[in-house]
């Protein structure tokens, strides 16, 4: 799946009927890189950070859904919706 993490549709209330593009790249990629261990998470940080759009593959979808739930709700629940 190719996704975007500069144009990451970040939803404005609960209702979920709006959201704005975020970029979250160097965020996401910072988080990566300072909390997660191995090559792997390394190299996904980095062409994160680097590209903005990566394509990912079922394995980082996972990876990402699960880092995801230690943000704030809004941005968990954003990057969930766009991981689908």
């Amino acid at each position: 799946m190719k996704i975007d993490f500069r144009k990451l549709p970040v939803y404005k209330s609960i209702k979920k009927d709006e959201a704005d593009l975020v970029d979250i790249s160097e965020f996401l990629s910072n988080y990566i890189y300072t909390h997660c261990n191995g090559i792997a998470a390394c190299s996904l940080a980095m062409d994160i950070f680097k590209n903005g759009e990566v394509e990912l593959n079922d394995k980082q979808i996972e990876f990402i859904l699960q880092i995801s739930e230690n943000f704030v709700a809004v941005l968990a629940d954003s990057i969930k919706d766009a991981l689908k």
